[in-house]
């Protein structure tokens, strides 16, 4: 098949027509070719970023829906309004998610589970705060040797201790 091709191409790619090509007759090479175009054209061409072009670039992003700036990303904060600080965060996300090329789908997963993470761990201390205070009688009691009447004595006296005023009015 090699002597088919004019000389230029066969020393272009010798290396390739005595490879993988060397046994194949021209049709079949032929449909490989078409197959190929085929292919290429429902792909997506990731540019080379140091030599392409900005309309390369730009054409690349919006096919890929990677936002041009941080604003363009959408984040679902409905779920985490309660979350102190969820627009900081929302937006320090957004910034760092331009910065590592995420697509708008891939961008609004990991601050889904970011934000999830984020709202368990703040449930949790809320939980574990409301438990240590409920647990305040029963602490003082295991404090005092079970001693009742000494854990009594002991919550009079704070609450008598607390209910004054405190310092010098001067």
């Amino acid at each position: 098949m090699a002597t088919q091709f004019p000389r230029e191409v066969r020393e272009k790619h010798k290396d390739a027509l005595l490879g993988e090509y060397k046994d194949k007759k021209a049709h079949e090479v032929f449909e490989e070719l078409i197959d190929a175009k085929g292919k290429l054209s429902r792909s997506i061409v990731i540019p080379d970023p140091k030599t392409a072009s900005p309309e390369d670039m730009a054409a690349f992003k919006k096919t890929m829906g990677i936002p041009d700036a941080p604003d363009g990303y959408e984040l679902k904060l409905d779920t985490y309004k309660d979350m102190t600080g969820i627009d900081d965060m929302a937006k320090d996300f957004k910034t760092r998610a331009a910065s590592w090329g995420l697509t708008k789908g891939q961008a609004g997963q990991v601050f889904d589970f970011v934000a999830a993470l984020g709202k368990f761990g703040m449930d949790q201390q809320a939980k574990a705060k409301e438990d240590y205070k409920a647990s305040f009688q029963t602490r003082l009691l295991e404090a005092v040797g079970k001693d009742e009447a000494k854990a009594k004595e002991i919550t009079n006296r704070l609450t008598s201790f607390m209910s004054k005023p405190l310092g010098d009015g001067e």
